[in-house]
């Protein structure tokens, strides 16, 4: 800022203290939701208290990935893929928030799959949800995964005339 009297220096002394007294606010805060023993907090609720600060992000990706659709449908009609193909989306991710399952979580599910309570495909989509899979396997390639690494079963006894 160029004056003659210095006038504006005010204005830049008082924004900066604004700035100074919201960084204390967001670092106090920090400390703050700082994950202690003592207080535990579910998914859910950490879940709603984060919301608000990633809607404004959620509705931005949203809007990024409705423009890249269109500029793709673009290009294909570009290239001679006759009509726009709605089938052609670009959707980015939006799950800004993601929580590991508990072990404790996973113990749970481990009993509701050996008691019979859910099917493996339903156990299966709750551990990818909590971040305990690898990325990319489908709960029919993790069973033939599992099928594989079984042990063969081998003849314990054998016939005699086998030995002769």
């Amino acid at each position: 800022m160029l004056e003659f009297t210095g006038a504006g220096l005010g204005a830049i002394a008082a924004a900066m203290a604004a700035k100074e007294k919201q960084m204390a606010v967001l670092g106090g805060r920090l400390l703050l939701d700082a994950p202690t023993a003592q207080a535990a907090e579910t998914a859910t609720s950490a879940r709603l208290r984060y919301a608000s600060e990633t809607a404004s992000l959620r509705t931005i990706a949203r809007a990024v990935s409705a423009a890249f659709t269109r500029v793709t449908r673009w290009h294909c009609w570009w290239m001679g893929a006759g009509e726009m193909d709605p089938a052609v989306r670009v959707d980015l991710n939006d799950d800004f928030f993601s929580l590991r399952a508990s072990a404790e979580e996973v113990k749970t599910l481990m009993l509701l799959l050996q008691s019979d309570s859910v099917s493996f495909e339903t156990f299966f989509e709750q551990l990818q949800r909590g971040g305990w899979t690898r990325e990319g396997v489908t709960a029919e390639q993790e069973l033939s995964a599992i099928a594989r690494q079984q042990p063969m079963l081998v003849p314990t006894i054998l016939d005699e005339d086998d030995d002769e």
